[in-house]
């Protein structure tokens, strides 16, 4: 028996609040931890581009053989030369290319960041949204248990008084019909459940049949989710992370076209060099020079005009992007708000009907006890008390999902 119950209990599904699963999907989820990898990406290609700005420092050792001919001497016999030399190479000035693509890589790595945010809001959805199922089914099971333990006790009353002659068996047959159903809804929604508890494990990225703990409620109301619609939109556009990416790609998209522009000017920059040179290591010959050098280029086939537009295009297409994002925002808070509101108010109807079902459960039960109603009477009563349960449950689930939702239109 020992064993048993630690067996039992090894397998038993892990429990987890909505916080516990939402900050366990954090920590384990591939789709987070592609995005944080993203983000790190864009920040080593800020760190790049930030490179030309700063000093270049190249060292060099050369060996060579070579002859030394002259003009007034020519041999074959040929020396060793030994060279060595290190230059420092410094960027004053290039009309905005390399500034431009900093600037670009920098908004890039703040879209990747606004993303990583967005990611989260996505996963956080998909977990509030499973562990709200998984809750909402294991609610379906209390149902369908609860059903079948009535029909049970319809049985033993049916029995009692076919047994003193008040009933006729027929009422027997008919409730073992009734109750052989209400223990297939049990197995049904058990199975449901499982399912419901595969998906949560899913969502949080670490496997297994996770479980909300017993007597876990729904959230309550977000706030200011009956705020107006206008109210819900500028929290949305201060705070949805897509929208943030968006217009931090727009101001990328802008600063590379700043950046190509550049190639149609010169490029101005200073060296400062040092070098020794000769035929042994004991005989090196030290030099050192400066320069500064104006590079433009004058005609490269058209390439930076291809490129310019190139780059106008890409700055169009972002800014039609982020107009898309910008709508897209408008439905999802809509959407959301109409949803949920629809939502609450359903389930108030359910709620209300549900207690109208068991009232008239419990008058059926009374009559029949009394021998004035029907086992027809009684078990449609029932039939309709089951109904209503379940719909309150499954209203509950997703008045609780359509909040999860509005959370994520808003973008917190």
């Amino acid at each position: 028996m020992l064993l048993l119950s630690l067996l039992l209990v090894a397998a038993a599904p892990d429990v987890l609040t909505l916080d516990d699963a939402l900050a366990q999907a954090e920590a384990t989820s591939p789709a987070l931890r592609r995005s944080r990898a993203q983000t790190a990406f864009a920040d080593a290609q800020r760190q790049g581009a930030l490179a030309p700005l700063l000093p270049q420092v190249h060292g060099s050792v050369g060996y060579a053989r070579a002859t030394a001919n002259t003009a007034q001497s020519i041999k074959l016999d040929s020396e060793d030369q030994l060279s060595t030399g290190l230059t420092l190479r410094q960027l004053i000035w290039d009309f905005g290319r390399t500034l431009g693509r900093h600037d670009a890589r920098v908004a890039e790595l703040l879209a990747a960041q606004a993303d990583e945010r967005a990611a989260k809001s996505e996963l956080a959805f998909a977990v509030r949204a499973a562990w709200l199922h998984a809750l909402g089914a294991r609610q379906l099971v209390g149902v369908t248990r609860d059903a079948v333990a009535n029909e049970e006790r319809h049985q033993a009353q049916v029995q009692a008084q076919i047994g003193v002659g008040l009933r006729a068996p027929i009422d027997l047959a008919a409730v073992k019909t009734v109750l052989a159903s209400a223990r297939a809804d049990v197995i049904a929604a058990e199975q449901a459940e499982q399912t419901a508890r595969l998906e949560l494990g899913r969502a949080i990225g670490t496997g297994g049949t996770p479980a909300p703990p017993e007597g876990a409620q729904p959230p309550g109301p977000v706030d200011g989710e009956d705020e107006a619609l206008d109210l819900l939109l500028a929290r949305a556009q201060a705070a949805r992370p897509d929208l943030a990416a968006a217009r931090q790609l727009v101001q990328a998209r802008e600063r590379d076209l700043v950046a190509v522009r550049g190639d149609y000017w010169p490029t101005l920059s200073a060296e400062l060099g040092a070098n020794a040179g000769g035929a042994a290591l004991d005989a090196l010959a030290p030099n050192a020079a400066a320069s500064v050098e104006l590079s433009w280029p004058l005609f490269e086939g058209f390439g930076t005009n291809a490129a310019v537009r190139a780059s106008e295009a890409a700055a169009a297409q972002a800014r039609a992007l982020l107009e898309a994002a910008d709508l897209q925002l408008r439905v999802d808070v809509e959407q959301a708000r109409l949803v949920l509101r629809s939502t609450r108010a359903r389930l108030v109807a359910l709620e209300e009907a549900d207690s109208a079902a068991a009232a008239e459960l419990e008058l059926a039960e009374a009559r029949y006890r009394a021998g004035t109603g029907t086992i027809i009477e009684l078990g449609d009563a029932q039939s309709r008390r089951v109904e209503a349960a379940a719909k309150r449950a499954q209203a509950t689930t997703e008045l609780g999902v359509s909040r999860a939702a509005l959370l994520r239109a808003l973008g917190e």
